[in-house]
């Protein structure tokens, strides 16, 4: 059994050529994959019912992410943004600031990513930015000057205390069920959610 056709590179990776078991092998594997979602596709060859694995790996996920606070933001185009459970949707929560020259540099990409949920390439993931330590006048400027339509909630000052944001951009992939992993800072996000959420 490989997960990968390259060198291994982790103590779990060398721990997991020692277990003779299918069914541990495959519980070894979904803890790697809540870590790393790449190591899914491994995970899916060890599990034993066709057509399954995908409810079996969204029981796992919330089994295994932190409980999301949920919040109610107002955006910039005047409407109320609600996080809530059981949306049919996962949800991406961005927190980025337009003095954050990582943040800036992300935008392309995830106005990429925004566009797709519009127009049906993506129907499963919805994404909600939020604009911290920022002032509203400066983040519609920012949104309009690089014509930018992905959505924009201002921060209450609140929310950032309430996940634990301690850096500039964050990232967190919330599951339906109100279940939320981080994406590490300078991982490719965009394969890092569609691995989790495909």
């Amino acid at each position: 059994f490989f997960l990968f056709d390259k060198e291994k590179y982790s103590f779990e990776e060398d721990y997991l050529a020692t277990i003779a078991s299918d069914d541990d092998k495959l519980k070894m594997v979904m803890a790697m994959s809540m870590k790393d979602p790449k190591y899914k596709a491994g995970a899916k060859a060890l599990y034993k019912e066709p057509g399954k694995f995908g409810e079996y790996w969204l029981t796992e996920f919330n089994k295994y992410g932190k409980i999301a606070p949920l919040f109610s933001l107002a955006k910039l185009d005047g409407s109320l943004y609600q996080m809530v459970n059981n949306s049919n949707q996962w949800t991406l929560v961005d927190f980025w600031g337009t003095w954050c020259s990582p943040c800036r540099k992300e935008h392309p990409d995830l106005q990429s990513t925004y566009q797709k949920t519009q127009d049906g390439r993506l129907q499963n993931l919805d994404i909600i930015t939020i604009a911290s330590n920022d002032n509203e006048q400066a983040v519609r400027a920012y949104m309009k000057e690089f014509s930018y339509t992905f959505p924009v909630a201002m921060s209450d000052n609140q929310i950032e205390s309430a996940y634990k944001v301690a850096s500039w951009p964050s990232k967190f992939l919330v599951s339906p069920q109100g279940k939320y992993v981080v994406i590490p800072f300078g991982v490719d996000w965009q394969k890092y959610i569609a691995d989790y959420i495909n």
